[in-house]
């Protein structure tokens, strides 16, 4: 079976659900395909008329001159972009529609867009003349509040949007479970600790289970919460993008690659702990693969700074290699860290070879 593909950046649309709302979305832009009789559920049931209305006799008006610039994902024809009008809402909103299927494809935030413009143009209708809307704004970091908020005040990435996933991650909240659990459990016995954690001044191929047993114990509270948190922000996008069987070898993979890397550029004399090599292939994967993703980053607890997941994870690793570059004399294992990241910068483009192959061999292609 051939899934549609992103109009925008040609990547494979998954099905999402939210509500009563099913539609199709790609998890590397965040563009989404709704059917246009889809927006009745949202809004009023006048919706898909008026859409239809506002988008069929603007392409007729402009037809030698309509700008067609997606193929719709499900028949491959033009689409036709058109604006919502900005008579008495001042928001800039393009939208393209397919005649053929009756859908409509929303780049990132421009679903969010149209919400806005139709509750404040309803807003608009209810007001007195002089009490007019001026403006009309997106969310903001100032949205910000209840957990996110405590979280971002500890210095770590909040995302932007919430995800909905067809499935949920049960792999992830395993592994999550798990984890925590061991390292708890670990941290009351030293007995556990120690047949857990990898230690380079012992014999390499005694410790092949101590490679992958690492991933499930800590050396403190800081340090588990640190690393869960971050396999539950990225994780869980990794393992609905690849399914469970791939995600899993991932998190193996950059584990035990991770490990390895530390007994030559680590202190032997330390044990080796965490999930942060294996949480590394995930993240280096997730850069990949989600690279326009948003985060709020809240700034020396001051300002809050709204940044793509390229920006933030490329972040994250650039300290990885300036802490090889210029050593602090610290515990954190940078070079497990970096070989994790290779690991899942590989899986992705392995995977991207092997969907372009495929595709050449699809006899359905984009025109």
């Amino acid at each position: 079976m051939i899934r549609p593909k992103c109009p925008k950046c040609t990547f494979d649309l998954r099905p999402y659900k939210s509500g009563k709302l099913n539609f199709l979305k790609c998890q590397s832009c965040d563009g989404e395909l709704h059917s246009i009789h889809s927006l009745g559920t949202i809004y009023s049931k006048d919706m898909p008329k008026k859409i239809w209305n506002l988008a069929i006799p603007y392409s007729e008006r402009l037809e030698k001159k309509i700008p067609k610039k997606h193929s719709c994902p499900i028949c491959l024809d033009k689409m036709i972009q058109f604006k919502y009008p900005k008579t008495k809402i001042p928001i800039d909103l393009t939208m393209d529609l397919c005649k053929k299927c009756k859908t409509l494809w929303f780049d990132n935030l421009e679903m969010k867009k149209l919400k806005i413009a139709e509750d404040a143009l309803q807003t608009y209708d209810e007001l007195k003349p002089k009490q007019q809307i001026k403006h009309v704004k997106t969310t903001t970091a100032g949205d910000i509040t209840g957990l996110k908020y405590l979280v971002s005040a500890f210095g770590l990435p909040v995302e932007s949007e919430s995800d909905s996933h067809a499935t949920p991650p049960y792999l992830n909240w395993f592994l999550l479970f798990s984890s925590i659990v061991l390292s708890i459990m670990a941290f009351q016995n030293r007995a556990l600790f120690e047949s857990l954690a990898f230690y380079g001044t012992r014999d390499l191929g005694s410790q092949l289970y101590n490679s992958l047993s690492v991933f499930f114990v800590h050396g403190g509270w800081m340090h588990l919460l640190g690393n869960m948190y971050f396999l539950f922000v990225f994780g869980d996008n990794v393992e609905m993008d690849l399914g469970k069987l791939k995600y899993f070898l991932l998190i193996l993979v950059a584990t035990s690659f991770a490990t390895f890397a530390y007994t030559l550029g680590g202190d032997p004399k330390i044990a080796l702990v965490g999930a942060s090599g294996g949480i590394s292939g995930v993240m280096g994967y997730y850069l990949c693969r989600f690279p326009f993703r948003k985060f709020y980053v809240n700034f020396f607890r001051v300002s809050y700074f709204h940044i793509s997941a390229f920006m933030l994870v490329g972040f994250y690793f650039l300290k990885d290699i300036i802490g090889i570059i210029l050593p602090t004399g610290s515990n954190v294992a940078h070079i497990s860290h970096l070989a994790g990241a290779l690991v899942g910068v590989l899986f992705y483009f392995y995977g991207k070879a092997k969907l372009r192959d495929s595709n050449k061999n699809s006899p359905i292609q984009n025109t």
